[in-house]
């Protein structure tokens, strides 16, 4: 990543020496975005979050600060990806690893967003050999969150250079774009089963996703394991809400995690 860009993050992220437990949300963003920062640091995998529940890992280690990984909440330190302003003059999480609110991305321009993944802003920010991955594994890094799309539109193509080649400093990720059409990239989303979720079942991670193969595209086989065989308890409950904000004015007063998912919905939960 460009050191101009680096500077704007939050002055937490370079504190790796720092223990943290990370919190895993339910999407391949967040599970490689989590494998990786325990392959670079040892930080581990202590709790996941699917927006409806938070649960723990049951075992008996001391508790770290939390580090929410590719989830937007209001409260406390993460990486993520998602638009969380409503207009240049909201309140966001300073805490918060985030382009877009680096970039004062909101409602008002909203097409100006970054589309890559946490995954991605990862590799960049901690200058990742990614040269060692393969073609097909360089592809599904532009799959994940569908970052190829904007290539493919002439409106937004300037975006998509932009935070690929001068924030990012992945100029070989665009030209792999050059080589490939829009099919190409959805073939790789079907093939790796890239929308699927996670989720909890008999008290450990369970999904869709073909989880071994892609931790052994990225080389992340070693920390996958040791995540499928924790078990977890729910220890919260939440009321997930999708909501057009057309309609009224949000109270965020009780809020827990927060992103615009289009320009004009929201999903969020609330903690009860």
């Amino acid at each position: 990543m460009q050191q101009v860009y680096k500077d704007k993050f939050p002055a937490w992220v370079d504190f790796i020496e720092d223990e943290y437990d990370l919190v895993l949300s339910n999407d391949i963003d967040s599970l490689l975005s989590c494998l990786l920062l325990n392959q670079m640091f040892g930080w581990k995998i202590r709790y996941f979050y699917d927006f409806h529940t938070l649960y723990k890992a049951v075992d008996d280690e001391k508790d770290n600060e939390q580090l929410y990984i590719d989830i937007d909440v209001l409260n406390g330190k993460g990486w993520s990806n998602h638009v969380t302003m409503l207009n240049k003059n909201s309140m966001y999480n300073k805490e918060i690893a985030n382009l877009n609110t680096i970039f004062r991305i909101s409602r008002e321009n909203y097409t100006s967003k970054y589309c890559g993944s946490t995954f991605l802003t990862l590799l960049s920010y901690y200058n990742y050999p990614i040269f060692l991955f393969n073609d097909e594994a360089e592809m599904i890094l532009l799959a994940i969150d569908t970052a190829f799309k904007g290539y493919y539109s002439a409106d937004f193509r300037r975006f998509n250079y932009f935070y690929l080649h001068n924030v990012l400093d992945f100029k070989h990720l665009y030209e792999l774009q050059q080589k490939h059409t829009i099919d190409d990239f959805y073939s790789i989303i079907n093939k790796y089963k890239l929308y699927a979720k996670i989720h909890i079942s008999n008290n450990k991670i369970s999904s869709n996703l073909p989880l071994t193969q892609l931790s052994e595209l990225f080389y992340l086989s070693k920390e996958l394991e040791t995540l499928i065989n924790t078990r977890f308890k729910a220890i919260q409950q939440f009321e997930y809400v999708v909501y057009d904000i057309n309609k009224a004015n949000i109270d965020l007063s009780d809020v827990f995690s927060f992103a615009l998912t289009h320009k004009n919905t929201a999903k969020y939960s609330i903690q009860k």
